[in-house]
């Protein structure tokens, strides 16, 4: 499998796959569960511009 994610890094497919993928006595897996990622990707749906421009912080 690392053979395979490796190949897939280096077309371009993010390299944290890369860093994530573990193997133990189960066999392979990553180090993060897919319902967390979804879960993550629905909370960050919408439009932040309006948080993102009445921040006092600046951008540099």
């Amino acid at each position: 499998m690392r053979e395979t994610i490796a190949e897939l890094v280096s077309l371009g497919v993010p390299g944290h796959f890369m860093e994530s993928a573990v193997e133990d006595e189960r066999g392979w897996r990553f180090l993060w569960a897919a319902e967390d990622v979804l879960a993550v990707k629905r909370g960050v749906v919408g439009s932040w511009w309006q948080d993102w421009t009445g921040s006092s912080a600046t951008s540099t």
